[in-house]
């Protein structure tokens, strides 16, 4: 699935896990209580992608754009996140604005 625009689309508990989506559009997508751990997802666009309860234990999110994502009920533990983007990014840590 490597480059698909998937934007405004319903993905709320999908089970995702382990599925390659490099480099995809997830702009404004719901992807509340989904299963993504292993999932490999660098390079994404998950600006203003609802991850509510979402699973990304272990996911590829390296330089992935997370600007306006509510990551604070995702499991995020062991994620991959280096050199993505954070902007009003609330996560379980707090909000983090390191990219804006």
């Amino acid at each position: 699935m490597s480059g698909a625009d998937l934007t405004r689309t319903n993905l709320s508990g999908a089970n995702l896990q382990s599925v390659h989506l490099r480099q995809i559009d997830f702009t404004d997508v719901d992807l509340s209580n989904a299963i993504l751990s292993y999932a490999l997802m660098h390079d994404a666009n998950l600006s203003r992608t609802n991850l509510t309860e979402a699973n990304l234990g272990k996911a590829d999110l390296r330089g992935s754009n997370l600007t306006e994502v509510d990551l604070s009920t995702a499991d995020v533990s062991r994620a991959k996140i280096d050199d993505s983007v954070f902007c009003k990014t609330l996560t379980p840590w707090g909000e983090d604005n390191s990219s804006c």
